[in-house]
């Protein structure tokens, strides 16, 4: 709602874009936690060596792969809520 006057869209952009980062930070943590329990050390130490951002897709493999489907879903929507709110907060700084 923000958004919608002119003199607020500033902030609301910025308040996306820090929104995004929170929602980036779980989500990495909680991929990282699941690589962690499910296939243990070795894994997390591969995910953290594919740039870092690895834990995550080896994180939806392992879910998928052991049955695990409330948390795939879980980081399915993190992802999607990291993008969305990440796009809304760019295109809201370029119409200043």
């Amino acid at each position: 709602p923000l958004s919608i006057f002119r003199a607020t869209r500033s902030f609301s952009s910025i308040a996306l874009l820090i929104a995004s980062s929170v929602f980036g930070v779980t989500l990495w943590m909680e991929g990282l936690l699941l690589v962690w329990n499910i296939w243990g050390l070795l894994a997390v130490f591969v995910g953290i060596l594919l740039m870092g951002v690895g834990v995550v897709p080896i994180a939806m493999i392992a879910t998928l792969l052991n049955g695990m489907w409330g948390p795939l879903i879980e980081l399915i929507i993190l992802t999607i809520m990291l993008w969305g709110s990440r796009m809304a907060g760019l295109a809201l700084a370029k119409s200043l």
